[in-house]
């Protein structure tokens, strides 16, 4: 099965935020440092996807939360130790965006050996 985690940031044993999305109606997560915009722009700009910036409720501006390749679906805090990927429903304040079950149940076997723990 094709993988369909993508860490951008060095991670290791630190709180993250993860965006889960659809890239060309292909479902991903992604997982790094700083705000759900900036962790959303960052995979964007790694799979050369062009988007549109727009002004967040929290008065940012970074992706828009939809555009022409990709369409984000979920939001919230992530966790890595080892080989444990922890996800936190903790909505993105920007985007009002919290974790997505149906997203994550289609992808969850695709996660680079990772056990997945949901809290």
């Amino acid at each position: 099965m094709k993988n369909r985690l993508l860490i951008i940031d060095n991670i290791e044993e630190r709180t993250l935020k993860f965006v889960q999305l659809n890239v060309d109606s292909e479902p991903l997560i992604a997982i790094g440092f700083g705000l759900h915009g900036e962790v959303l722009d960052k995979v964007l700009d790694h799979l050369k996807i062009p988007f549109e910036k727009k002004t967040l409720m929290d008065g940012k501006d970074h992706a828009a939360p939809k555009g022409n390749f990709y369409k984000v679906t979920g939001m919230g805090n992530a966790f890595i130790s080892g080989d444990e990927l922890t996800l936190h429903n903790i909505p993105s304040i920007g985007y009002g965006l919290g974790l997505d079950i149906e997203h994550l149940e289609y992808i969850k076997p695709c996660l680079n050996g990772y056990k997945l723990n949901i809290i």
